[in-house]
């Protein structure tokens, strides 16, 4: 299926990309790789991993999803942040203790019911060990994007850090490196990130216009944004309210490709309807639907 794609440096990749950290919503391993076949199928070549997701599986199961195709799609992965590990046949569990207090926080990572700290820990030795297990993890020689997860710029910009990444990205480890962090923690200093950073991979709400408050100036970055149904709810109530015939969906998605479309934007689900469904709607916008939501980002939501 044709989907837009994006060109940056020496790279291109799907504009929309696929988010790996509900992957173990899923109580098998066949049924999560179909997720990510599903995405793929449906062109989206993208796709974003971390350490931390699904208590340390979500990488192993990339890799084996990404063998044979590796060439065929990027891959983002993670250094800095540490959670419970657990081997895959514990995850059942943990999907039926979810279901029993009825979680329904769509954006929460697979170990964030434990407790996981918010920001990162980063020191040369651990960002390098971290990629060599992510390396192997997934079965590849090289990542394209290499991310400090939750750091904020003073941790980004330590000599050491940059050090490590610099000789990994020269040795063919890394394509590009940068930070993935909560838009909070860095809006009002990214600026400062050093210049050897090319990735900026932030959060976002939709119509919250985190992108037009961190704007990229002479196209410095490559950015990713995440977390982009978030406000999903309140934007359903605020259209039900007006008795706006709008799909929520289509309007979230019409704000990304519209505010976002030199960059990524990610999602994550873990039905396959549901992953088919979003890219359908992401690839036949309308520019009736782009003007819905410039129309309804002139509005503030609460």
């Amino acid at each position: 299926m044709f989907m837009n794609q994006i060109y940056f440096s020496d790279f291109r990749t799907s504009n929309l990309g696929f988010g790996t950290s509900l992957l173990t919503r899923n109580n098998s391993i066949k049924d999560a790789i179909s997720n990510l076949e599903t995405a793929f199928d449906s062109g989206v070549t993208h796709y974003d991993c971390a350490k931390l997701y699904g208590f340390g599986n979500a990488e192993m199961i990339l890799g084996k999803f990404a063998k044979g195709k590796r060439h065929q799609i990027t891959i983002t992965t993670k250094t800095g942040m540490s959670g419970l590990q657990l081997p895959f046949c514990a995850l059942p569990m943990i999907n039926f203790i979810r279901s029993v207090v009825k979680s329904n926080q769509s954006s929460i990572t697979s170990n964030s019911v434990f407790g996981t700290p918010v920001s990162g820990v980063f020191r040369p030795n651990l960002v390098l060990n971290d990629l060599h297990t992510s390396l192997k993890k997934i079965g590849t020689d090289f990542v394209n994007f290499y991310l400090l997860h939750e750091s904020n710029v003073s941790q980004a910009n330590q000599e050491d850090i940059i050090e490590v990444l610099q000789k990994s990205k020269d040795a063919g480890k890394i394509k590009m490196f940068g930070i993935a962090s909560n838009s909070q923690s860095i809006r009002s200093e990214y600026l400062d990130l050093n210049k050897a950073y090319q990735v900026l991979q932030h959060s976002d709400q939709a119509f919250e216009n985190n992108i037009a408050l961190m704007p990229n100036q002479n196209q410095q970055f490559f950015r990713i944004v995440y977390n982009v149904f978030s406000r999903i709810k309140q934007i359903e109530h605020k259209l039900a309210i007006e008795k706006e015939l709008i799909d929520p969906i289509k309007l979230i998605l019409s704000y990304y490709k519209k505010e976002n479309e030199n960059g990524i934007t990610l999602f994550s689900a873990t039905k396959n309807k549901n992953i088919k469904d979003t890219i359908v709607k992401w690839n036949n916008l309308s520019e009736n639907d782009l003007s819905n939501a410039s129309a309804f980002n002139g509005e503030l939501l609460y």
